[in-house]
């Protein structure tokens, strides 16, 4: 189970340079799934590459964030992002006890 909790707030521009590295990692994610390894290797490499890089991208920017707004950090949880009111929540697990 995963509990939100509204952790602040990114600037439109914040947000604006966030929004296509986070739409590249999905399509790419969404990509490599459809490609195969063995039957072209030349094309899965590059996508991975590109992939890893973006990936890469996206954890330098909340990392960025985190430090220039004091952001609550979880290591069983992960931040994201509203991107029509670009607020910023926290995604924890919960452990739910079985009754």
């Amino acid at each position: 189970m995963m509990n939100h909790i509204k952790v602040g707030k990114v600037t439109v521009a914040e947000k604006n340079f966030m929004l296509p590295i986070y739409n590249r990692r999905a399509s790419l994610e969404e990509l490599i799934l459809t490609v195969s390894e063995k039957v072209h290797p030349d094309l899965y490499g590059k996508i991975n590459n590109d992939l890893a890089s973006t990936r890469i991208e996206y954890d330098n920017w909340w990392q960025k964030m985190q430090q220039k707004y004091s952001w609550k950090v979880n290591q069983n949880g992960y931040w994201i992002m509203d991107f029509n009111t670009c607020e910023v929540m926290l995604n924890e697990e919960c452990e739910q006890a079985n009754v």
